[in-house]
């Protein structure tokens, strides 16, 4: 058998973000390699390398780092963190398999307030050192709302200048244009103030610093490779990207669980309307006119309280609970919908990583502590608009007793979720950091 290579030395993916030398300032060690891009995470971990942090990554120009990458070599024994940009993105994909992730752009993705790569995506030259020539969206709006802030921009012209920021290609995204709208006065003040606001730099040196902490003091490591030997990335073995059921049977029990996750989680929620349209549910609209009392079941501290909300609370009481009591017509059109918008392989792949982590609970035979079962339900409440557990709970008693099984049997999994993440990826106390 061949011998085992081991790196100590923490491997970091960075580009246009922040500089080879920043980076050695916070991890002296680190060797510090090009955005990455697929095969990158294999290459080095098969290398010996055990610390992997990843904040740039390649989106266009070549293949980006897939997440099964990340899984595999999360499985074989390394840490991956992410932050920033490529990073926090597959940071918040990858997080229930033991990806960490850092940073307010990290938990932005993860919550659903960013949706796209268009948020952190730049072009930059690699034989220019890295260094980006157009503006990610995700610093506009960072630099906007501190602009707002300092009363450097009035918040009209921020609204407009978001609004075209949007609406421009990424790579044509530049301050000096974004800002052609406003005074000459205004414009000048904001050219010297926003470029030097960057939320990405900013999160990609809480994650270096987070990293410098967990190595000086031992709190967080990665593993040796078990076993030597270069990782399986044959397609058909390790990935079913074209397989449109991600290795699931379309039964309909399959589909109605999976629908019911969908609702417990929350994550179905801006989709209940248009499936409502689509499905054998005609009187939507009356009904919204005629149960305005159902805006109760919404909290008005969340900012939720319109006429979307209310259809959001019908469709949830009676056109699941029809679906949940007698047929599948609801979780066959929320199948059909994300199909269409191209969700479905990502939905059931988050559906079927949660399965799995429930049953690895029960083989491990843990038990979820407290604390995960504190996360796990305000992280529900958050995710069907309410600020705490106890005003969706009280909410939930108007809904059919299936449904508030539904979502107490989601609290007990996402709960074994978190255990099971806390078992493997925290067996050292984190209380310095």
């Amino acid at each position: 058998m061949a011998a085992l290579m081991v790196d100590p030395e923490p491997v970091v993916y960075v580009g246009p973000t922040v500089s080879p030398d920043a980076v050695r300032r916070f991890l002296p060690n680190a060797n510090v390699v090009d955005p990455i891009q697929r095969g990158a995470l294999y290459k080095d971990r098969e290398r010996g390398s055990q610390v992997f942090l990843i904040l740039d990554g390649t989106f266009y120009q070549d293949q980006a780092v897939s997440p099964r990458e990340i899984l595999d070599v999360i499985a074989d024994g390394g840490l991956v963190v992410g932050a920033s940009s490529m990073g926090a993105l597959r940071a918040a994909e990858c997080w229930p398999a033991g990806m960490i992730g850092i940073g307010t752009i990290y938990r932005a993705f993860r919550i659903g307030e960013l949706d796209s790569d268009d948020e952190v995506i730049v072009t930059f030259a690699s034989n220019r050192g890295n260094r980006h020539s157009s503006v990610a969206l995700i610093n506009v709006r960072y630099a906007l709302t501190r602009a707002r802030r300092a009363g450097i921009l009035s918040p009209s012209a921020c609204r407009e200048v978001l609004q075209k920021a949007r609406a421009t290609f990424y790579s044509d995204r530049q301050w000096p244009q974004l800002l052609s709208g406003c005074s000459q006065e205004d414009r000048d003040r904001a050219l010297e103030f926003l470029p030097r606001q960057d939320l990405k730099l900013v999160d990609a040196c809480r994650a270096l610093s987070r990293l410098a902490i967990w190595q000086r003091s031992g709190a967080r490591s990665g593993h040796p490779r078990s076993e030597a030997g270069g990782f399986v990335t044959n397609q058909e073995q390790r990935e079913a990207s074209c397989e449109p059921f991600a290795g699931l049977d379309a039964t309909p029990t399959t589909i109605r669980r999976f629908a019911q996750w969908q609702w417990a989680s929350g994550r179905c929620h801006r989709h209940l309307v248009a499936v409502a349209a689509a499905s054998d549910y005609p009187g939507l609209a009356k009904a919204i006119e005629s149960h305005r009392d159902l805006a109760v079941l919404v909290d008005p501290a969340a900012g939720v309280d319109s006429r979307n909300a209310i259809a959001l609370q019908i469709t949830r009481q009676t056109l699941w609970s029809s679906a949940m009591q007698e047929t599948s017509t609801f979780a066959q059109a929320l199948w059909q919908e994300l199909a269409v918008l191209g969700e479905l392989d990502a939905e059931l792949y988050r559906f079927r990583t949660a399965t799995e982590a429930v049953a690895q609970v029960e083989r491990r035979k843990l038990e979820p502590s407290p604390r995960d079962h504190l996360q796990a339900r305000q992280e529900i409440a958050t995710a069907h608009g309410h600020r705490d557990w106890q005003g969706f709970v009280h909410s939930l008693e108007r809904l059919p007793a299936r449904l508030q099984d539904a979502i107490w049997q989601y609290e007990g999994q996402l709960a074994a979720a978190k255990c099971l993440r806390h078992t493997l990826f925290e067996t050292h106390s984190l209380a310095s950091t």
